[in-house]
């Protein structure tokens, strides 16, 4: 996972997700498009919206109100990671840690 305080959004799943969760998605989610920006140019690919996700970081756990899942392999938003966590899913705790001495990340509600 990586925990992203560039991405303005709760975060984005990858194909691997999609891929081992393809039934319950296509049946309960809506199918959209994501668009990101950066040196590279434009990038839009399809996507489809979870709501409601469960996210537990730190050993407490909050529910993220939409997650993107991507559909291209490397594309849309997780940079290659199999979860990319957004700074909208940070700020649904009270407090997030890194403790950099010892590497260990805690949050609180």
């Amino acid at each position: 996972m990586n925990i992203d305080t560039g991405d303005a959004s709760y975060g984005s799943l990858g194909k691997g997700f999609f891929e081992n969760n393809k039934e319950y998605i296509t049946n309960n989610c809506k199918l959209d498009t994501i668009r990101n920006a950066g040196i590279g140019g434009v990038n839009i690919s399809e996507c489809y919206r979870i709501p409601n996700l469960s996210v537990e970081l730190g050993n407490n756990e909050i529910k993220a109100t939409e997650m993107v899942v991507v559909l291209k392999e490397n594309m849309g938003g997780t940079f290659g990671y199999k979860c990319n966590l957004g700074l909208k899913s940070l700020m649904l705790f009270s407090k997030v840690r890194f403790n950099m001495v010892d590497f260990v990340l805690t949050t609180s509600k």
